[in-house]
């Protein structure tokens, strides 16, 4: 069965929400918004501790609010005709709900099945696996064996494989060491023969013996440590530095993905944490493959994680009115709409899902330039959340504008003066779309062109040498590219750039200024 909704309410920054669960949910959304908090109800009510009320206080409850309860409610859809049986009794269409509620100052939580009223025992709980991997990695707790944690259940495929045959062999070796160990270790065997000897006078038996309790193969598999060479000593994962540690982790998941079948749902925490972009990418790719038997629930602040995500599973959370609430794709955008988005979504692009307000262009060079000029102008994008975000042509304006209104991410357009034509009043109100009287090297000027190509690429030209023809079919860059030498393929992206980073304020053009403040302090 698969995780298909979490309903939570009251409880930390969750007024009321709920959220439908894929096999590869991404949830994205600034700090402090209550991702991880998402994270911790579903570990709270399924983790490694039964859910007790003495560990929860007046600020487990959404704005300290202890007069109502914190209700958690899981809905899980899937079910194999086996767990249809097994749980005949609490399903209802052919979907499991379990819930858990706790009352502020009670002596109790109460978990049970929704449908029937029947309460949740531990047994039934513990069936349904689930592996919080949070933010401030503690590689003990990750590294020790047990169903709660990924190496724990990586080892447990090792737990099945122990035959009753090979179960004999190892109890007999380790019995021969039980007896070398108290036949050598004297002090140990006088220990043993007192406390039997005390025993003996107490209650008259005569049959006090140490036995090490490692008989049992899963004590064994308990006790696996992990251990490294890293080239300057070998040593336990424990004392490794965090970079190598979040790489173990990374490790072990490739390896879960390859080697096991058993299900199991992942609640990871910021998995970009301590790891450069290159494994970043590959920790994506990675996850992709275990959410394929499984299902993986990610927080992250990482563009590398969102780059190829199916926006299906993306969701946003918010902070509206002091509380958490999720926005997700609207799902009448139509699939050609979404491919449009897509052939444009890079992991420059991809930021701004994390923004506060996106400037939407037709080209890199509005995209390189104006961050730049903003800051010229003392009004750091960066400071104030603002992303410029190119979107290829005019007319993919439409598809981005509908993606970013579903996540409820404010956005203005810039558009040359040949699209000023384009009608998107379904999309954005027109006070937030700009029209530049030409294109953006027509509006930076001639001069300002000329001195960034010959200084970037060593040519000489001169404003004389520039065509006065210049309009839609003939635009500025367009002319002087047929000016310098074949060999010569002038970069839009990398003139803008020059541009940019050469210009004083008072060379900035007027309009620019304009949208740059009206987007600065839209914030």
């Amino acid at each position: 069965m698969k995780l298909s909704n979490v309903y939570i309410k009251n409880y930390k920054s969750f007024k009321e929400i709920s959220v439908d669960i894929s096999d590869n949910t991404v949830i994205i959304g600034e700090n402090n918004v209550g991702k991880s908090n998402f994270l911790k109800a579903i570990d709270f009510f399924l983790g490694p501790k039964w859910p007790m009320p003495h560990v929860l206080t007046v600020d487990d409850f959404h704005n300290n609010n202890t007069a109502d309860p914190i209700i958690i409610r899981l809905k899980f859809t899937d079910l194999t005709a086996i767990e249809l049986e097994e749980y005949s009794n609490h399903v209802n269409d052919n979907q499991l709900e379990i819930e858990m509620s706790c009352s502020y100052g009670a002596d109790k939580i109460v978990l049970k099945y929704t449908h029937s009223g029947v309460w949740l025992r531990a047994p039934n709980r513990e069936k349904i696996p689930f592996v919080l991997v949070p933010g401030l990695r503690d590689i003990v707790k990750q590294s020790a064996v047990n169903k709660w944690t990924l190496f724990g259940k990586l080892l447990d495929s090792v737990r099945k494989t122990i035959t009753p045959e090979l179960e004999d062999e190892i109890r007999v070796k380790l019995t021969e060491a039980n007896d070398l160990l108290l036949d050598k270790v004297e002090k140990l065997n006088k220990i043993q023969d007192k406390l039997n000897q005390t025993m003996n006078e107490q209650t008259s038996i005569d049959g006090l013996k140490f036995e090490f309790k490692t008989f049992d193969p899963t004590d064994l598999l308990k006790n696996v440590e992990i251990h490294i060479d890293d080239g300057t000593k070998c040593g336990s994962i424990n004392d490794k530095g965090m970079g190598l540690q979040s790489s173990l982790i990374v490790a072990i998941f490739r390896l879960f993905a390859d080697t096991t079948t058993d299900s199991c749902i992942f609640g990871i925490e910021e998995p970009e944490i301590y790891l450069h972009p290159q494994c970043q990418r590959f920790l994506s790719d990675t996850l992709k493959r275990v959410a394929t038997n499984n299902q993986v629930i990610i927080t992250t602040h990482s563009p590398f994680f969102i780059d190829d995500v199916d926006f299906k599973d993306l969701i946003l959370f918010k902070r509206d009115d002091n509380s958490t609430v999720a926005k997700k794709i609207d799902p009448l955008i139509s699939q050609s709409d979404i491919s449009k988005i897509r052939r444009n979504l890079d992991v420059g692009n991809s930021e701004m899902f994390f923004a506060k307000a996106v400037l939407l262009c037709e080209g890199p060079s509005e995209k390189i330039s104006f961050p730049i000029l903003a800051k010229k102008l003392g009004k750091n994008f960066n400071y104030k959340g603002i992303s410029v975000i190119d979107v290829g042509s005019s007319g993919n304006f439409a598809p981005f504008l509908m993606l970013l209104k579903s996540f409820d991410v404010p956005s203005f357009v810039m558009r040359d003066s040949d699209a000023s034509g384009l009608d998107l009043s379904d999309y954005i109100d027109r006070s937030r779309i700009f029209d530049l009287s030409s294109d953006f090297e027509g509006a930076i000027g001639l001069e300002n062109l000329l001195d960034a190509v010959n200084s970037l690429y060593g040519t000489s030209l001169a404003l004389s040498s520039v065509s006065s023809s210049i309009n839609a079919q003939n635009p500025l860059f367009k002319e002087i590219q047929s000016l310098v030498p074949r060999s010569v393929k002038l970069s839009k992206p990398r003139v803008a750039r020059y541009v940019s980073e050469n210009m004083t304020v008072s060379d900035i053009p007027s309009d620019f200024s304009s949208i740059i403040s009206t987007v600065y302090n839209s914030v």
